[in-house]
């Protein structure tokens, strides 16, 4: 059985591509459960203990955009925009040439103690002292001392930029939960004060078992889950049983109506015998061409055990008017089979259609009324041969 929406659309839909795209895509899905929580701390706990769940790929919650332990943080920042705040350091910069050289100066001063005490040392001291005489010679080049003075008026501005940004984030406060913007307040707070906690699947939704692992972790921590992977989880369910259901029903019916009708358990037998194993038929040659079911040709099944069973019907009522399976299959045969080909034709004309869902159900239906045509003509006469030789031995001579 697949489940899978998006294989019953067009294979070159837009609507299609898109939707396999963010489905394999977590990162774009909107496929998410949905956990509704009554306060953004609670909200913040349930993040939490769903991201720790092996069948979730990722949690989407509101304290993703609102920074935790705030009033901690900004007592932090209200420390470091006072100590922005202090007066700058009057003395005055020391120019690169001449910080360069007093570097140099003391290196040949580490390189002569070395010299005397620790040799071992003497090749790293030689090869920084020869990368310092390197700048030495570049910070006196103009360009240089224009880059780095550019340099220095852009450290500048960004510090003072950043001073800025801390005393506006210290005097404007605790960021609220009515602070975000108006498209990310409708999709995490609820009018009556509610947030929302959305868990991605981390398997395929069309993978019926995995969903139903998913469904149940999401449960674990909140019972109370909705979203689209919970009602299409439970919703899919309830059209395969009770499809399935139908058809079970379906042949119940079919066999008490036969029953009255034929009153004989032989011929009842009979009767179904091209519907049932047509049916088997149907289910084998739908593995051979890669058809399966879905949500949209499982309503094919009690359709065609309601279409098959009257090819039985009408040649079993035959061969007991005239109890010759040879004059059954020459007059009644032919209606059968025109009555079951124009059948065959409607349906098959589903087969044609770019919705695959459809598509699918027109094969089906193709495959299943022309399964039970099949034993109609073949297995049924058959049996009905071996009835007529045994009714003529029991005749009188």
């Amino acid at each position: 059985f697949n489940f899978s929406l998006v294989d019953l659309l067009p294979a070159d839909a837009e609507s299609a591509v898109l939707m396999d795209r963010m489905l394999s895509e977590r990162e774009l899905s909107a496929n998410a459960a949905v956990v509704a929580a009554p306060s953004l701390h609670e909200a913040r706990v349930l993040a939490a203990e769903l991201r720790n769940k092996p069948t979730v790929f990722s949690v989407i919650d509101p304290g993703m955009f609102l920074p935790a332990q705030q009033p901690a943080r900004l007592e932090r920042l209200g420390v470091l925009a006072t100590a922005l705040d202090r007066p700058a350091d009057p003395r005055p910069a020391v120019p690169i040439p001449d910080a360069v050289r007093a570097l140099e100066n003391e290196i040949e001063g580490m390189t002569d103690l070395a010299m005397q005490r620790r040799p071992e040392i003497l090749p790293p001291l030689e090869d920084a002292l020869d990368k310092v005489a390197d700048v030495s010679e570049q910070a006196e080049d103009p360009e240089v001392v224009a880059g780095l003075q550019r340099f220095a008026a852009a450290l500048h501005a960004a510090a003072v930029d950043a001073k800025a940004r801390v005393a506006a984030t210290v005097d404007a406060g605790p960021i609220a939960p009515q602070d975000l913007p108006e498209p990310l307040r409708r999709r995490f707070i609820s009018e009556a004060g509610r947030y929302a906690v959305y868990a991605v699947p981390q398997q395929s939704m069309w993978d019926r078992a995995a969903l139903g692992a998913f469904i149940e972790d999401i449960r674990e921590v909140a019972p109370d889950a909705t979203g689209f992977p919970e009602t299409f989880y439970e919703n899919a369910g309830v059209i395969q049983r009770g499809f399935l259901r139908a058809s079970i029903y379906a042949a119940i019916a079919v066999l008490v109506l036969l029953g009255t009708d034929f009153r004989r358990r032989r011929d009842v037998l009979i009767a179904v015998m091209p519907v049932g194993l047509g049916v088997i038929w149907m289910v084998g040659s739908m593995q051979i061409f890669g058809v399966s079911y879905n949500l949209a040709n499982i309503v094919g099944l009690p359709l065609i055990i309601g279409v098959g069973i009257d090819n039985g019907v009408h040649l079993m009522h035959r061969f007991r008017e005239s109890g010759s399976m040879v004059e059954a299959m020459t007059h009644t045969g032919t209606a059968v089979a025109l009555s079951s080909l124009t059948t065959m034709f409607g349906f098959g004309a589903l087969a044609l259609s770019s919705h695959r869902g459809l598509s699918s159900m027109g094969i089906m239906m193709l495959l299943g009324v022309g399964a039970c045509l099949l034993m109609a003509t073949t297995a049924l006469p058959a049996a009905l041969a071996l009835i007529e030789r045994a009714e003529a031995r029991l005749r009188p001579r």
